[in-house]
């Protein structure tokens, strides 16, 4: 499908591990590892709303347990930290060099507060604008017959071992980013 596109249709990619912390549980490991990746790197600090909550709510609730307290943006990665966890989002996709390098960095510096790891995971967002996916991929998973006046809105799971992986699809979708028009195609996201 993608030598059959004219461009990248990757608009978000985002990896996150999830861990359990050598040390115990606390907002200082957070934030003295966003103070690690700034002084590396650079970047501004950004203070997540999930700070607003009492640490003692944040570290009992298990809906908060891998929440990222801060984060830290740069151009367009935004890497988020908590105490358990670790974000790193690029707004545009920098090519897999690049994104690599990131993600390398990031590990480097949880390497001394990492235990054992407990989630991994690696997501990207496609869109092909004016669903000029539609008749190679929808054809694909309907045999031959033209989704082209339907919509279409799926996700298969694949489980192997531990391992897990998620594929969805939607066409007839729009995409909106801030300061630019909406557009209208098909998403794919895995």
């Amino acid at each position: 499908i993608q030598n059959r596109l004219n461009k990248s249709a990757l608009i978000s990619v985002s990896f996150e591990i999830r861990f359990e912390a050598a040390e115990v549980y606390s907002d200082l490991i957070a934030l003295n590892l966003a103070n690690t990746l700034i002084q590396q790197g650079g970047g501004t600090l950004l203070n997540l709303p999930v700070m607003q909550l009492p640490p003692t709510m944040r570290s009992n609730d298990v809906n908060f347990r891998y929440a990222p307290l801060f984060g830290v943006k740069k151009d367009n990665l935004i890497v988020q930290v908590g105490p358990r966890v670790l974000v790193i989002t690029v707004e545009e996709y920098p090519g897999w060099k690049a994104f690599y390098s990131a993600i390398k960095a990031a590990l480097d510096n949880t390497g001394k507060i990492r235990q054992k790891t407990e989630r991994l995971g690696l997501r990207t967002i496609n869109f092909f604008e004016n669903d000029d996916i539609e008749n190679n991929l929808t054809t694909v998973i309907q045999n031959g017959v033209s989704l082209e006046k339907s919509s279409c809105n799926f996700s298969i799971i694949y489980k192997d071992g531990d391992c897990q992986a998620r594929f969805s699809f939607a066409n007839k979708s729009i995409m909106a980013k801030k300061g630019e028009s909406e557009k209208r195609g098909s998403y794919i996201d895995i």
